[in-house]
């Protein structure tokens, strides 16, 4: 296996957007400010889902004042506008004092959408396929026991390209152990250039629950570090937004808020391991607006078993992936449907974890689901957009399909798409 890093200059790192929260003291309406921390001024409350908390489209051009007086008359408490784009495309958060408040809807002036804050969890498989979590230690020897790279031609993907810190992918999940070797250069360099807490708004990037660490491995571990694994997009830069607290659960605000951050700080690709079974307005505005910056989306398809639509997957702007074992079999426990784009190996993956503050206590471990084939996608994608900087994100999506390695039914099936992900092939073939 090759395991050499590009030497790329560095760019300098982001910081979350500042959040203008609306003094609303006028209506009777509370307000909340997210503290300010090295990063920047991040949003309070955004990943919060108490079962009151409800999400509120205004109609453009409605009158703010009177509007959000009769809001706070319904019983509305602690109204503030969701961060960023979300806010200016006229989307509020707030607490109901009754849930019949969301019969609402259509009925009060100046509000075009009124809905619950949806939970969005980690996909994570069946509590059993978490075990048996093994901790491996020792230097580049461990690339041999990652079984993905030879099954997708890894190495040969990176005889083209590393990728580069012009290249940025974003992973939107439980956070990021940025003190991990793995996400820093092999000489020293820190590769994550951006990140926010929409959960505890922390000063500095943490992982509590170890899946989004495990799948920013499985994307972009760095090569050529002597230590551990090796990923599929091993030079680009990172972007890292935390939406899913210490339990691996979040919400519908907060995973749009994270999705249109990494938009605006630069992402080419975003990283979704998340979804639930009902879609929201919300995020619907949220993908739109990564479509409309041409960010290609990538989300697992989870892993309930089923052919009910899973979303974000199920999305038409987002490249849904399913899992395959080593030998390119689908994952019994994976969602099934016409949405699924390709496949990707998600059986087994051996992939980085916190060292510190998690459940899992590792520095690697192997861990099965969809989840771990999204983000192989979402590398192979990055590489992809670094070696033709002047295609579309539609057009990487039509690449990665085309080039895939038809495993299932002759044609395109509910199982595994247009097939399993071959990186050699999507990155050798112009």
């Amino acid at each position: 296996m090759r395991r050499s890093l590009r030497k790329d200059s560095q760019a300098g790192s982001f910081l979350p957007p500042t959040l203008l929260v609306l003094a609303l003291s006028a209506c009777g309406a509370g307000t909340s400010l997210g503290r300010t921390t090295a990063s920047g001024q991040s949003p309070a409350g955004v990943n919060g889902s108490t079962g009151r908390e409800v999400l509120i489209k205004l109609e453009p051009g409605a009158s703010l004042a009177p509007t959000l007086a009769s809001l706070a008359q319904a019983g509305v408490q602690h109204l503030h506008p969701i961060p960023g784009p979300l806010g200016k495309m006229g989307w509020w958060q707030g607490q109901a004092g009754s849930l019949q408040f969301l019969q609402t809807k259509g009925r009060m002036p100046g509000v075009s959408h009124v809905a619950r804050n949806g939970i969005r969890t980690a996909d994570d498989p069946p509590a059993r396929l978490f075990a048996p979590f093994r901790q491996l230690e020792g230097g580049d020897t461990l690339a041999g026991e990652q079984y993905a790279l030879g099954l997708l031609g890894t190495e040969r993907a990176h005889g083209v390209t590393l990728g580069s810190r012009a290249t940025r992918l974003a992973i939107v999940d439980s956070g990021l152990d940025a003190g991990h070797p793995e996400f820093r250069t092999p000489d020293g360099a820190p590769r994550l250039e951006g990140w926010v807490d929409y959960v505890n708004l922390g000063d500095r990037p943490v992982d509590g629950y170890g899946h989004g660490t495990h799948c920013a491995g499985l994307a972009a571990a760095t090569a050529g570090n002597a230590e551990g694994i090796v990923g599929q997009a091993p030079g680009v830069a990172l972007l890292a937004a935390r939406v899913l607290d210490d339990r691996g659960v979040g919400s519908d605000a907060g995973v749009a808020a994270g999705i249109c951050w990494a938009v605006d700080h630069g992402a080419k690709v975003i990283n979704l391991s998340l979804g639930g079974p009902d879609s929201a307005s919300v995020l619907d505005d949220a993908l739109e607006y990564a479509a409309r910056r041409d960010v290609l989306v990538v989300a697992a398809m989870g892993n309930a078993a089923t052919d009910r639509p899973w979303y974000p997957a199920a999305h038409p702007a987002v490249m849904a992936v399913a899992a395959t074992d080593q030998e390119d079999r689908p994952a019994p426990y994976g969602n099934r449907g016409s949405w699924c784009s390709l496949a990707a190996p998600g059986e087994a993956m051996l992939s980085t974890l916190p060292w510190s503050g998690s459940r899992l206590g590792k520095r690697y471990g192997v861990v099965s689901g969809t989840s771990m084939a999204a983000p192989l996608v979402a590398g192979v994608a990055a590489l992809v957009r670094e070696r033709h900087p002047g295609w579309t994100a539609a057009q990487v999506r039509r690449h990665l399909e085309s080039t895939a390695r038809d495993v299932g039914p002759i044609g395109r099936d509910e199982r595994t798409g247009a097939g399993r992900l071959d990186a050699a092939a999507a990155l050798v073939h112009p």
